[in-house]
């Protein structure tokens, strides 16, 4: 998957010079992005070299004015600009910094809930380049499997049908079930095991949990 790919390079120290992510599903949007902010530098690091800015507060024009600049130093420079889609009039500006891109610079736009035209100019560049990441949901009979890697990731098991009870518990919010593994994560105990109790016990009945569905995990 190219989500875990990306994760597992940036936890490498192998970065892009740009990460435009977009797309409907804001957890592997804010995984990534969180996970450049808080690794790439040091905290001494971070007081010249990362800036931070909010799509609905800021230009096109100052954003690649900073992305320009050399880090102060450090090996890079982080620059992150949450709510990007706010700049979706003047995006396209960001084609002339792909001409000549500053190597030391780490670039990374947060397109939620919106996505390029590949057709255009920009689209096509960054995806040619392959910048352009899109972040789209999990199909819903691809979102088990996902928990149980997630739950692998942290090195504890789930049981199969704990991980159903689990998604049917919460839908498919990703960020909702990463919070709820991380919950369970603390009560597994020595065995490491997330079962099908613990998470009745412990996560709680949805408006939509019906007697149904109880049947259905317990057959």
């Amino acid at each position: 998957m190219v989500f875990n790919n990306l994760i597992k390079d940036i936890k490498n120290g192998q970065y892009l010079p740009i990460y435009f992510l977009q797309g409907e599903e804001p957890f592997f949007m804010d995984q990534i992005s969180n996970l450049i902010q808080e690794t790439v530098l040091d905290e001494a690091e971070k007081d010249f070299n990362q800036t931070i800015f909010y799509g609905p507060d800021t230009s096109i024009d100052e954003i690649l004015n900073v992305s320009k600049r050399y880090p102060m130093m450090a090996p890079f420079q982080v620059v992150i600009v949450k709510e990007a889609q706010h700049l979706n009039r003047t995006i396209e500006q960001l084609v002339q910094y792909l001409e000549n891109i500053v190597s030391t610079t780490i670039l990374v736009f947060c397109f939620k809930n919106k996505k390029l035209d590949k057709r255009k100019a920009l689209g096509k560049a960054l995806n040619k380049k392959g910048f352009l990441i899109d972040c789209s949901p999990i199909k819903d009979y691809h979102l088990n499997d996902w928990v149980i890697n997630l739950a692998k990731e942290k090195k504890i098991q789930i049981q199969p049908k704990a991980s159903i009870m689990l998604t049917e518990f919460i839908g498919n919010d990703l960020s909702g079930i990463s919070a709820a593994v991380s919950k369970l994560e603390v009560l597994v105990g020595e065995n490491r095991l997330i079962s099908q109790d613990l998470v009745h016990k412990n996560i709680g009945f949805s408006k939509d949990y019906n007697v149904f569905r109880i049947a259905k995990c317990s057959c």
